[in-house]
């Protein structure tokens, strides 16, 4: 006796009802397409949310230390003593501001390179070389000449003690220029960072 050879089939591959079905739950059970260019894009917005963070913190941390400490330390202490302890706390200072700025700059680079350079942030990336250049500036170059020139206005006699102490006043009014300048280009990179926020 002749059978069917779709009864040889397996249902799924039959025109039956039970065969649509069993299609029908293959499909539902199927993996989801891996959506690629969305990890890409989430990709490319968390390196820019750490560069972000990272500055956000930098600038934070500068006006707390320019509006918070300095003005207290001068406030509650007496002048010498607010002095050693703000010469104290400047090295730690710029330590963060450096390792803030290399985690915001590592961060842009990363994007970068995701994006093959098709759409590099220059202008952010720009910001933040010119704040950790000055920061390192501060830090290495101004930051020792003023504790040399401090220490000297000790031990020198009133007339060398003049020139010291002009020196001082010099290295002192430029550290305060390289920080508010590295405190405005933090602000301009947040602006920027926002505005260009979907």
């Amino acid at each position: 006796m002749a059978t069917d050879r779709r009864d040889q089939l397996p249902a799924c591959q039959r025109g039956t009802a039970a065969g649509r079905g069993q299609l029908a739950s293959a499909k539902q059970i199927a993996p989801a397409p891996l959506d690629v260019a969305g990890a890409d894009r989430y990709g490319r917005g968390a390196m820019r949310s750490v560069a972000g963070i990272a500055v956000v913190l930098w600038v934070g941390v500068m006006g707390f230390f320019a509006f918070v400490v300095a003005p207290a330390a001068f406030t509650a202490l007496d002048r010498e003593a607010a002095g050693r302890f703000v010469g104290a706390v400047f090295p730690r200072y710029y330590l963060v501001g450096v390792v803030l700025g290399t985690c915001a700059l590592l961060a842009l680079i990363a994007r970068r390179l995701r994006d093959d350079g098709r759409h590099g942030d220059w202008l952010g990336g720009a910001l933040v070389l010119a704040m950790l250049s000055l920061t390192l500036y501060a830090w290495l170059a101004v930051l020792p000449a003023a504790q040399a020139a401090k220490q000297a206005m000790r031990h020198a006699s009133s007339g060398a003690g003049g020139a010291d102490a002009l020196s001082f006043s010099r290295l002192h009014r430029l550290s305060t220029i390289l920080n508010g300048a590295v405190m405005l280009a933090g602000m301009a990179f947040v602006v920027l960072d926002v505005a260009r926020r979907p």
